[in-house]
């Protein structure tokens, strides 16, 4: 676990412990200390160290690890879309081709770098009215 990490979990313990139980990515790096108030398991922590700098991936369901890890793909490609379309604030638009489809995402895509291009420059000439 990251040092940042483990400082920041500490600061919060600080504050008051109740409140990081809910807190699953806390929750587990927590004991209980003899009148029900938690500390920091620092067995716990040095065990997730093994990890560090490398992604892994924990699932509830039965697929196989390569199913799973196709599906948080797919769920990344979802969140760009969705941060595309929220960023040139576009309604739906019902295509019927998919030659229509295409051109659709064509230009939505086009835009958005047009945008980013712009704001880039604006940027660059010092134009602090620009919003990243």
């Amino acid at each position: 676990m990251k040092a940042e990490k483990v400082a920041h979990l500490r600061d919060k313990l600080k504050q008051g412990d109740k409140s990081l139980v809910g807190n699953r990515g806390y929750r587990r790096f927590l004991k209980i200390e003899g009148k029900g108030h938690f500390i920091v398991d620092e067995n716990q922590i040095k065990n997730e160290e093994r990890f560090d700098g490398v992604w892994v991936l924990r699932t509830n369901t039965d697929y196989p690890a390569e199913k799973a890890m196709a599906y948080k793909s797919l769920w990344m490609v979802e969140d760009i879309i969705r941060t595309t379309k929220s960023i040139l604030d576009t309604r739906p638009i019902y295509h019927k081709c998919d030659e229509t489809i295409r051109g659709h995402v064509f230009c939505s895509f086009l835009a958005l770098l047009l945008k980013a291009e712009l704001e880039k420059r604006l940027t660059e000439k010092g134009d602090c009215r620009v919003r990243m």
